[in-house]
């Protein structure tokens, strides 16, 4: 690869666990789980970064797929405000994987994602210096300009989520075609989303029609279409796409993953309604120390606004607690359904994972 001008930073790799590390030439994980079982596993990791983002339910993959896939070079195309990319480098750490992850974006936004600023580009960077050092860097230009950087042959994990026109995407397929390892995978954003101007998915119902036995897709949050360019069907994702290829296992594989998003979800609105309330004390009782300072009609009229404050803050509590109802409605709702399955009866790990997404992190 030739070194291009980009925004670097250092870091270094923590030690994990043997009995979490993949037998690459096995495919297996000590303990002799399946490739499925390790996805499971590893998309329990709860993720430090919540950026708002389309890529959400998606996150708990992206764990997974980089302990399988155990990538030496992971590209994004199209990095936006770092959610899929943070995601991605976390699961590099905390999984030792001796490789780099690249982010390629112009982070001037387009008509589908909306415009930005060099605030985001400059956040982006804020991250990756201070979490990710020697392991991610950025390339702020357009994937047809940035591909050349690249030697053939030099890419294992490709995540492509830039402009989601077919031609935009079919372009970028192509271009980055070459610069795939023999091992290399691909994942496609958006294929699940069909309003106008989006061509994604039909780009993808092309590929699975030319990589039958390769590819797997989810349907939820917007689509997240896996590719796999490797002829080697021992490879750890290629047994893992076997897997999901079964009508029961591939449904339980949905289900799992879309209830994985779901807790981590519920997680985050329970953190963020933790610390709303701690934010309103501390405005609460600064306010009262306001008031003794004040008059004693002026602390009256403080007290009605902070009594309205409250009913204001009730309301939306309210809100907030209705919300996160229906969050674990939902998952309860597809916990009942996976734990009725055949697949739950006869994977025994299973059962664990479950409680490991409801308590948090593995």
């Amino acid at each position: 690869m030739t070194k291009p001008t980009h925004d670097r930073v250092p870091n270094a790799f923590p030690a994990l666990p043997a009995n979490t590390r993949v037998d690459s030439s096995a495919g297996t994980l000590e303990g002799h789980w399946s490739p499925s079982q390790l996805a499971m596993l590893a998309a329990l990791r709860q993720t430090k970064y919540r950026v708002k983002s389309a890529w959400s339910g998606h996150l708990p993959f992206a764990f997974s797929i980089v302990a399988l896939h155990r990538p030496r070079r992971l590209v994004e195309l199209g990095t936006h405000r770092g959610a899929s990319f943070f995601a991605f480098c976390e699961a590099m750490k905390e999984f030792d994987v001796d490789g780099q992850c690249i982010a390629i974006d112009h982070w001037l936004g387009d008509s589908q994602a909306g415009s930005m600023g060099d605030e985001v580009f400059e956040s982006v960077g804020r991250v990756l210096r201070k979490d990710f050092a020697d392991l991610a860097s950025t390339l702020r230009t357009s994937f047809s300009d940035a591909a050349p950087h690249f030697e053939d042959g030099s890419v294992d994990l490709l995540h492509i989520d830039g402009f989601h026109t077919y031609d935009a995407v079919t372009t970028d397929y192509a271009t980055w075609l070459p610069k795939m390892s023999d091992r290399g995978v691909i994942l496609f954003h958006d294929i699940n989303e069909h309003q106008e101007s989006f061509g994604v998915w039909r780009l993808w119902s092309e590929l699975t029609r030319a990589y039958p036995a390769r590819t797997f897709a989810f349907g939820h949050s917007h689509g997240l279409g896996v590719l796999s360019l490797d002829d080697d069907a021992s490879s750890t994702v290629n047994r893992f796409l076997l897997e999901a290829a079964s009508a029961e296992t591939g449904t339980f594989l949905q289900q799992f993953f879309t209830t994985a998003a779901l807790s981590q979800e519920r997680a985050r609105l329970v953190t963020a309604g933790a610390i709303e309330r701690e934010r309103n004390r501390a405005n609460k009782l600064s306010g009262d120390a306001f008031a003794t300072r004040q008059q004693e009609g002026l602390a009256h009229r403080s007290a009605d606004i902070e009594a309205a404050k409250a009913e204001e803050i009730e309301a939306i509590n309210a809100a907030h607690e209705a919300e996160l109802q229906q969050v674990v409605a939902r998952h309860e709702a597809i916990v009942t359904a996976i734990t009725s399955s055949r697949s739950w009866r006869v994977t025994a790990p299973l059962r664990w994972m479950s409680r490991g997404l409801r308590g948090g992190r593995a």
